[in-house]
């Protein structure tokens, strides 16, 4: 697992928090050089992606790591928060849609491109795949969303465009994507976004792992809510045995 972000500082703050309400023990983490193995499979990768020289970066360490693990899954864990992206129109400045151009435009589709020579040719067990996080059927916008939403309409017609593109590649890569979701770790004391209470990192990081890898093909290029109880039974059954979903 590649884990991409700003910071290390940043990223290693993410992953302590999920492994916190997980199941492994922190005492089992190692830390090596800023791009080196967090532990547990898991290297950090700190390259400015909305640049070409931070791309090269990223596709050449996971050039350098399949050689031993095929390079089948990208994920694009794009969000938004209730800061100047969630500012009425009228009140947006030029930053700010810039800002949304490169989380939900650039970074994504410049970095598939990127990446698209590291996927090995598929198995019979396991197929290349892209995941987005992005509703495809939404169909109206959130006034607390702000520009966001225009960034959300803009990633549904590239994750379109994608997935009949890259169907027709060789080799063929899926296009898939997942709702996104509310995540705190505490969260009786959390302000909600969406209509949902929030979920537990552990509960998305479960669900989107099965997504990526254990979903069907066909499942997972029409995009897949992690609501829809008729995979729970796949991934799910621990957290509602605590009462974590």
């Amino acid at each position: 697992v590649v884990a991409l972000g700003t910071t290390r500082e940043s990223l290693e703050a993410s992953l302590k928090s999920a492994i916190k309400s997980s199941e492994i023990k922190e005492g089992e983490i190692g830390q090596s050089g800023p791009n080196g193995n967090w532990g547990c499979g898991i290297h950090l990768c700190t390259e400015d992606v909305t640049s070409k020289d931070g791309r090269d970066g990223v596709v050449s360490l996971v050039k350098k790591l399949s050689k031993e693990v095929p390079f089948r899954v990208l994920v694009h864990a794009m969000g938004y928060s209730t800061g100047n992206g969630c500012r009425p129109l009228i009140e947006t400045t030029q930053e700010d849609l810039q800002g949304m151009e490169v989380a939900t435009v650039l970074s994504p589709l410049l970095l598939t491109q990127a990446l698209l020579p590291c996927y090995g040719p598929p198995d019979r067990f396991h197929s290349n795949r892209v995941l987005m996080f992005v509703k495809e059927t939404s169909r109206r916008t959130e006034k607390a969303k702000g520009i966001y939403s225009i960034g959300e309409a803009a990633l549904r017609s590239m994750v379109k465009l994608l997935r009949e593109e890259l169907a027709m590649r060789s080799p063929a890569v899926l296009v898939g994507t997942v709702q996104p979701v509310d995540i705190a770790e505490d969260p009786k004391n959390t302000v909600m976004i969406g209509h949902r209470d929030p979920l537990l990192s552990v509960v998305l990081a479960s669900f989107v792992s099965w997504a990526c890898v254990d979903a069907d093909g066909n499942q997972f290029d029409k995009g897949i809510d992690i609501y829809d109880r008729t995979h729970h039974r796949h991934w799910a059954a621990e957290f509602k045995k605590k009462k974590q979903f």
